[in-house]
């Protein structure tokens, strides 16, 4: 019986229309006949042979033997392995999956830490070399001691051999602040006493302006010059301390009756013009006059040992003028 399809043209072969008996795998269509073996599945159709891989045969892998291992993990999203083949590796894991290396020994972190005191003991040794030779590695605030404003530290800025010298000097600084401070009240007790608004608002000022001052004036430029040994340095400590520091103080220790006499706190008012108002406003004006003349002669005393620091360094007066003209150059 004949075929009621042998006239489609996208036919697929079989064993009754295939010329070629002994291909099995053979096919043939409209268009002509497509041989096909035992490895492919090959149909002829109406555009030609087509071929099928024949995914039933095992292919060995040709990837490179694995090189690496890793593994990873983290807490929540799970760990992760990774394999290396050759230059390529693949790895599968958590989000928060990470590699990580072999720990450190007992060991390793005897010998990195040994390596950290070496190093530390190192920096020591050279932030003291330096600190002897004038040069402030740190400028670290930590003056007046509750409310830190400038950088003071005299046993590691200055030189042995004038440290005391520095010493004294601010010893002379903070007995200022006393006698400005003692001031401010006896001031304070005129207005009371007296009505005198001028005195209170002169001590004020004096306590205002002589603070700060009295550091930028005088002390710091001590401080810096005994610290870079400095003859420029020196010289406008000599020019500022004798006068800004020493008259202020001398006029204040005895207070004459002329410019607003009553905003000192000395001899001559206490004795003369307070006494007769008050005898306890007069009783202030006389313990301020004492502060006054000791601060004076502690000052006078600290002017002679700078003196003397300033020459055993070797500098004088045409010194002096070097270190100014090179300070004008350099601006």
């Amino acid at each position: 019986m004949a075929d009621p399809f042998s006239d489609n043209p996208f036919a697929v072969g079989t064993s009754a229309n295939n010329p070629d008996a002994s291909n099995p795998y053979g096919s043939t269509g409209a268009w002509g006949t497509a041989p096909g073996d035992a490895a492919d599945d090959s149909n002829g159709g109406a555009w030609g042979a087509t071929t099928t891989t024949n995914n039933d045969v095992y292919t060995p892998s040709t990837l490179p033997p694995a090189t690496g291992y890793m593994s990873g993990g983290g807490g929540g999203g799970g760990g992760g392995v990774g394999v290396g083949y050759g230059s390529q590796s693949f790895s599968a894991g958590g989000a928060n999956g990470a590699s990580s290396s072999a720990p450190l020994t007992e060991a390793d972190l005897s010998r990195r830490e040994a390596e950290l005191n070496k190093r530390e003991a190192e920096l020591k040794r050279l932030e003291t070399e330096l600190a002897k030779n004038g040069v402030v590695l740190s400028s670290k605030k930590n003056w007046p001691k509750y409310c830190s404003v400038v950088h003071h530290n005299i046993a590691e800025d200055i030189p042995e051999n004038l440290q005391w010298t520095v010493r004294s000097a601010y010893f002379c600084y903070v007995g200022l602040l006393v006698c400005l401070f003692w001031n401010f009240m006896g001031c304070c007790g005129a207005w009371i006493v007296d009505g005198s608004i001028a005195a209170f608002l002169f001590g004020s000022l004096y306590v205002v302006g002589g603070v700060p001052g009295a550091w930028w004036l005088w002390y710091g430029r001590l401080y810096k010059a005994a610290m870079k040994d400095s003859a420029f340095g020196y010289g406008l400590f000599f020019l500022t301390f004798t006068t800004a520091h020493l008259i202020f103080v001398g006029w204040s220790a005895i207070a004459p009756p002329i410019i607003n006499s009553w905003s000192h706190t000395g001899f001559w008012v206490g004795a003369q013009e307070v006494q007769s108002q008050s005898a306890a406003l007069a009783i202030i004006y006389y313990i301020g006059g004492g502060l006054w003349s000791v601060e004076f002669l502690w000052s006078f005393w600290t002017l002679k040992k700078v003196y003397w620091a300033f020459r055993g360094a070797g500098h004088s007066a045409s010194s002096v003028k070097r270190g100014a003209a090179t300070q004008a150059v350099l601006g």
